[in-house]
């Protein structure tokens, strides 16, 4: 057999040697590029855009062909912008977060760059805790791991067709990890969010509305357009005293209804106190 072999190899010329490693070497790039060609892309192109427009930021998950899975590379760019957002409450009065393509997000990306528990409820907590406003555009999906970071937003806007809600970690036969499990409750009430997580059923834009979740339901191709208006009345607004409401109603979440009016006793401190009427009349 190694006989016979040789004597093939002994018999085919030199150009049709490397006429056929030409050939193999060509079908192995194009291999390699079919193989890498998706990591590659995110490598060039940032996974999280930002734009700012006047007192506004938008941040898009760009992941458009992985349906804007939630890696780990996706919640670190999301953690750095949140800590560039957070010093600059001078040019900075709301931030609007949304996907790039035909979903806000299919959630964690549990195939890929899975992201830590630890990472994604750190970036999770960044959002809730942003000094400024954060506004969830939900056009497309929003599933499992993307539901816990909207249910972390403080106003949630969707899109009157395409958008739909669902939570399918009973399904996958996980629990949530990044807080969805306490923060839903309180948004849906107890016997709905349980509903929600025990079914994985999926929530339309008007379920969504009527039960709280979303604060209004816009025209197709308008989401970004009535995320600036909202976004823009915000700011129109004492940024001072948004700000310091919004750590005070999420504050009001930690407590029983008692605690929380014990810190708003008179002559008790809390984050409205810090300034005066004169400092407010400064800000108008």
């Amino acid at each position: 057999e190694i006989v016979s072999k040789t004597s093939f190899i002994s018999s085919v010329s030199i150009p049709s040697i490397r006429r056929i490693a030409a050939a193999n070497f060509m079908n192995l790039v194009f291999v390699l590029s079919c193989c890498y060609r998706s990591n590659f892309s995110e490598m060039v192109e940032p996974v999280v855009l930002r734009h700012q427009s006047g007192p506004v930021v938008i941040l898009t998950i760009n992941r458009p062909k992985k349906l804007n899975a939630l890696s780990r590379q996706v919640f670190e760019s999301i953690s750095a912008n949140l800590d560039d957002i957070a010093k600059d409450i001078k040019n900075i009065g709301c931030v609007l977060l949304t996907g790039a393509g035909r979903a806000f997000s299919a959630g964690n990306d549990i195939k890929g760059d899975t992201p830590s528990d630890a990472l994604a409820t750190k970036v999770i907590d960044q959002i809730e805790g942003l000094p400024q406003p954060v506004i969830a555009l939900v056009n497309g999906m929003c599933y499992t791991g993307a539901f816990e970071v909207v249910a972390a937003c403080d106003i949630v806007l969707c899109c009157e067709k395409n958008a739909y809600f669902c939570d399918t970690h009973a399904k996958l036969g996980i629990v949530p990890t990044w807080g969805g499990n306490f923060r839903l409750p309180r948004r849906v009430g107890l016997a709905q969010a349980k509903k929600i997580f025990f079914t994985c059923k999926q929530i339309s834009p008007t379920e969504a509305k009527e039960l709280g979740l979303v604060a209004d339901i816009v025209p197709e191709g308008e989401l970004v357009e009535e995320g600036m208006k909202l976004a823009n009345d915000i700011c129109k607004n004492s940024r001072i005293s948004i700000m310091r409401q919004k750590r005070m109603i999420n504050a009001g979440w930690q407590h029983t209804i008692k605690q929380a009016l014990d810190i708003l006793a008179p002559g008790k401190f809390h984050p409205g106190h810090e300034f005066t009427l004169k400092d407010a009349a400064s800000n108008l």
